[in-house]
């Protein structure tokens, strides 16, 4: 029989901090915690991992500005200390747009520096328990926007506004029917960083494949955007004219609709 005044379960976590004070903050405040126990601390990713990797531990408590977002390794580092831990993240004047990206790429919770120690705890144990934690104000922003941006005429064209430069000359390059190895030579960046690039744009714009995406750029002329810079640097055709040869040959290069998956396409 299970018996119903068992201690709860202990949360235990790590902090990974620049700052020696805010772990000895954390630890000072929970010391006499029930439910939550501030086991360690580490002060690069790289320690972090080590240490999760090692077992023991649930939540993974990190600085905001300790990952760049951009960084294709640093990001390979962060999905790793996933995979061996639940990460929230200590923020303080990230966007919206920021905190919708970081909770797509897996971090399971955001809490502002600025937060009561009650707060923290709630936002550990909601974490903890499966859940995701965002605060109010944060919540009602980003669901204000995603719901503004999922609905009305100019839906695709604020999705378009969300991507970076860099995305958007991958995407003048997909319109040129580049594949990823192609494109990852042309911009001098790995194959592996060409491959986030996509799912990110994927996912900011609402697509499946690269058919779908070269339908969407062509249909909002996004291709001739960036095609300017792009081919001052590589000497390309210009794309006025060669649109429409350009539309053809992207979409007829290895894709069709409903033949690959989007990993796959992705990949490809």
């Amino acid at each position: 029989m299970r018996n119903d005044l068992e201690a709860p379960h202990m949360v235990r976590v790590v902090v990974c901090d620049p700052c020696p004070l805010i772990f000895s903050g954390l630890q000072k405040s929970f010391e006499t915690d029930g439910r939550i126990k501030i086991c360690g601390e580490a002060q690069k990713l790289r320690s972090l991992h080590q240490r999760v990797a090692a077992g023991g531990v649930e939540i993974a408590l990190v600085d905001w500005e300790m990952i760049s977002w951009h960084d294709h390794e640093c990001l390979k580092l962060v999905r790793e200390i996933s995979s061996h831990s639940l990460m929230v993240l200590f923020g303080m004047n990230e966007t919206t747009r920021e905190r919708k990206e970081a909770l797509e790429f897996g971090i399971r919770g955001i809490v502002s520096k600025r937060s009561s120690v009650q707060q923290i705890r709630r936002a550990l144990c909601r974490v903890a328990e499966g859940g995701i934690w965002l605060e109010k104000s944060a919540a009602v922003t980003m669901l204000d926007q995603v719901f503004a941006l999922s609905s009305g005429p100019q839906a695709e064209l604020s999705r378009i506004e969300f991507l970076t430069k860099r995305e958007r000359e991958v995407i003048a390059l997909v319109c040129r029917s580049l594949r990823n190895k192609e494109i990852a030579s042309t911009l001098f960046i790995s194959e592996s960083t060409v491959w986030h690039h996509m799912t990110s744009i994927f996912g900011k714009l609402h697509v499946t494949d690269r058919v779908s995406l070269v339908t969407f750029a062509f249909r909002h002329n996004l291709n001739s955007l960036v095609d300017r810079s792009i081919a001052t640097i590589h000497s390309f055709p210009s794309t006025q004219k060669t649109s429409s040869a350009n539309f053809n040959a992207a979409v007829t290069s290895g894709t069709r609709p409903g033949l690959k998956s989007t990993s796959m396409a992705v990949n490809s």
